[in-house]
């Protein structure tokens, strides 16, 4: 359908442009279907931050729900978060309303989760961010082993240097040592043979290689890894790029 062109005389809002397609209704939680083509996927870890953010602030973007179909097209992930933080399922919530076809709201479902299509971090600006000690970590959904990440240091902690700085060092030092590999196997025409796992703490790291039963050691062997998955080693015949040793590390 032709969108409508306002008159001039007429205040411009989104809606008379056509660019805002929904309608904030109340809606009891059991008419809110998951989407069965939803692929978006989400970690145990990611679930907790999510699940703190939502403790801490609440919901204060709505989910989307498709009234044609009755499915979920923005929200799945909070959605559960909510069921548990309320211990029930049995309550009744605003959601942002849309009437599209299967097509579009295939479309949307991908879109409105779409890392490609939503920017990534300014990290000067994010840095900057972390100096304020009045924000909450966890409040941004960031946790320890996000900031090694993003930084190669936990920016909050700028009153421990020398830690701090002992701490960033063995994150650069790793990169290093992986710079020196990559350079030293370059002719094997590959050069993403290792693996970096960032842990939330040390008492996570000790936890994990306890439990896996592997030796305390920050370089683990690309066997170790497929065993604890499950997964059978490839045949450096069928894979030459296993002819040579592939260590994974796992960093503090």
């Amino acid at each position: 359908m032709p969108r409508k062109k306002p008159k001039s005389s007429d205040p411009v809002t989104l809606a008379s442009l056509g660019l805002e397609n929904y309608e904030v209704i109340e809606i009891n939680r059991a008419e809110l279907k998951g989407c069965p083509y939803n692929p978006r996927i989400i970690t145990d870890a990611e679930k907790r931050k999510l699940k703190a953010g939502l403790q801490r602030h609440g919901l204060v973007a709505p989910i989307t729900w498709n009234r044609r179909s009755g499915f979920i097209v923005g929200g799945h992930q909070r959605l559960a978060s909510l069921d548990s933080l309320a211990g029930t399922g049995n309550y009744s919530l605003h959601v942002a309303a849309i009437d599209v076809d299967e097509g579009r709201e295939k479309e949307l479902v991908v879109l409105l989760n779409n890392a490609e299509a939503q920017g990534g971090w300014d990290l000067l600006g994010l840095k900057t961010l972390f100096g304020d000690k009045s924000l909450d970590l966890a409040g941004m959904g960031f946790d320890g082993a996000d900031l090694f990440r993003l930084f190669g240091e936990d920016p909050t902690k700028q009153d421990e240097p020398d830690q701090l700085d002992e701490l960033a060092a063995k994150v650069r030092g790793i990169a290093a040592k992986y710079d020196e590999i990559r350079t030293k196997n370059r002719e094997k025409n590959r050069e993403d043979f290792y693996l970096v796992v960032v842990f939330r703490n040390a008492i996570d790291l000790d936890d994990f290689t306890a439990a896996a039963g592997l030796p305390m050691n920050r370089y683990q062997s690309g066997a170790e890894i497929r065993r604890l998955c499950g997964l059978s080693e490839r045949s450096s015949e069928s894979n030459p790029a296993t002819s040579y040793s592939s260590p994974a590390a796992i960093a503090l």
